[in-house]
């Protein structure tokens, strides 16, 4: 089991609010979740249906931890774009 830090999260959340469940998997973040974090795309899957719910979409799941929880509290307003730069500058200090 994959322990997300806020910096995953953020990423993952930029990946939700961009695509949804479908076409993330080709992203640059995506791709340095997958690698460098080596975290697997079924667990990106599910972190992904997590924010779906959050967020009040179908297709979510409703077993979202705090921390997913607290960064779309912290994050899930800000504009695509800012989200994606911030989710930049947090992998990058990771």
């Amino acid at each position: 089991m994959h322990h997300w830090t806020d910096a995953e999260n953020i990423a993952v959340l930029v990946l939700t609010k961009h695509y949804g469940k479908v076409g993330w998997e080709e992203d640059p973040l995506a791709r340095i979740l997958l690698s460098a974090h080596g975290i697997k795309k079924g667990s990106i899957r599910m972190a992904i249906q997590n924010f779906l719910h959050l967020m009040g979409k179908p297709g979510g799941l409703s077993k979202s931890s705090k921390r997913q929880k607290q960064a779309f509290l912290d994050y899930g307003q800000l504009s695509l774009e800012d989200l994606r730069s911030r989710a930049d500058q947090e992998l990058a200090q990771n």
